[in-house]
């Protein structure tokens, strides 16, 4: 069933939408510290749908660019690019996880800033989402029906902040939401704001501006969910997406979007008991390893299930802020010793930049790696030998 969806501008605002915004990082001033694919630095809960990164700057460091527009509020907004004639259907995308799921029949106030500068494409959609994901390819994207869709007559004044808003009814199963142009290049309208300062070229890459982000519901919603402390899990979830090859047919999209995301966003809020780490017990001790911190096989690329450890640790170092840490890696014996050697400089490494990437300053971590030569039990069974394959650490005071 087709949803009743209603565009304002910025002169009027829904009278009874309650306080909460959904949205993390709203207004994109937390910002991630470029340790994640090969993106540029990305605001925190915000990231590209695919490897390619869409712009993010600081106008307070970038303003002599020109290129570098003035945020609508803060130092920080995003520019998607929704158009490019040098390449067929070349789009970057961004999403975000949501507070809370939406709940279902609810009425949600969505509302955002958009600016254009020398060009405007006439329409751009949101993706509300159950399943939130990262593709080598935005191939998939262009498969799925996007249920916001802001499409315009005439373009806006160029380089000028205007605010949209929409309202949106939840089927319930919304954890997120994807932004961008979905349509094919033949149906993508292109509009000409002002003549460029130089001479006169053909378009090339056509960009929007966006900023200040609010969901908000309408009407009272699950009072039992932790908005401050989910916010805190997303922001530690910088990392948590998975990486998936192009699919090649329409059923894997389907399958794709209507799979349970393994690590979508808590649903319920924290339990303070079970956030909090015991640190008498695991982090007081001289040298001690944390559980299921494991790696892919002969790799250096954390397993999803080390994630919940290494959360623990990175609550217990933000909270001990004078504390130092030394990660060091360890393999069994099988392989060359060269390689053994590099392999656990290269899994200690690869802790240090997950804890580097969720707020662990550089400079209070120190990685190393010692291969095989310090096992803790013998090497001539499974079990001793996936003993000595480990991560170690120590906290210095």
């Amino acid at each position: 069933m087709t949803r009743f969806l209603l565009l304002f501008y910025s002169s009027f605002f829904v009278q009874y939408s309650f306080a909460q915004n959904l949205i993390p990082n709203p207004s994109l001033e937390d910002e991630n510290t470029c340790q994640k694919y090969h993106e540029l630095c990305a605001p925190k809960a915000w990231r590209s749908n695919t490897l390619k990164a869409f712009r993010y700057y600081d106008y307070k460091i970038s303003k002599q660019d020109e290129t570098v527009m003035k945020p609508a509020d803060g130092s920080r907004c995003i520019a998607l690019r929704m158009y490019n004639t040098g390449r067929k259907m070349d789009r970057s995308y961004v999403q975000t996880p949501f507070l809370c799921r939406l709940e279902k029949g609810k009425k949600y106030l969505l509302k955002f800033q958009l600016l254009s500068t020398t060009y405007f494409v006439n329409s751009f959609e949101f993706y509300m989402a159950d399943t939130l994901v990262v593709t080598k390819k935005n191939d998939l994207l262009f498969e799925i029906k996007p249920q916001i869709k802001f499409q315009f007559s005439k373009p806006f004044p160029p380089n000028q902040w205007i605010t949209l808003e929409t309202i949106y009814e939840a089927t319930g199963n919304e954890v997120g939401m994807i932004l961008g142009n979905f349509k094919d290049d033949d149906k993508t309208v292109i509009s000409l704001l002002q003549k460029k300062k130089r001479r006169e070229t053909p378009i090339r890459r056509v960009y929007h501006f966006f900023d200040n982000f609010s969901l908000t519901p309408i009407e009272a919603i699950n009072a039992s969910c932790d908005l401050e402390k989910n916010r805190i899990h997303i922001y530690a979830d910088s990392v948590r997406h998975s990486i998936l090859q192009h699919p090649h047919s329409i059923q894997n999209v389907k399958i794709l979007l209507e799979k349970p995301f393994i690590d979508s966003i808590p649903i319920e809020p924290f339990s303070q008991k079970e956030k909090t780490p015991q640190s008498e017990i695991i982090f007081e001790k001289k040298i001690f390893t944390l559980p299921n911190i494991l790696f892919k096989n002969n790799s250096d690329i954390l397993l999803p299930v080390a994630y919940n450890s290494l959360d623990e640790l990175i609550v217990y170092l933000r909270e001990n802020r004078n504390f130092k840490i030394i990660i060091t890696g360890h393999t069994d014996h099988i392989g060359k010793t060269y390689t053994n050697q590099i392999l656990s400089e290269k899994r200690a490494k690869s802790v240090a930049n997950y804890l580097i990437s969720n707020g662990i300053h550089i400079t209070r971590i120190k990685s190393l790696g010692k291969g095989e030569s310090t096992p803790v039990t013998s090497n001539e069974t499974l079990e001793g030998q996936q003993l000595n394959r480990r991560v170690e650490f120590e906290i210095l005071k």
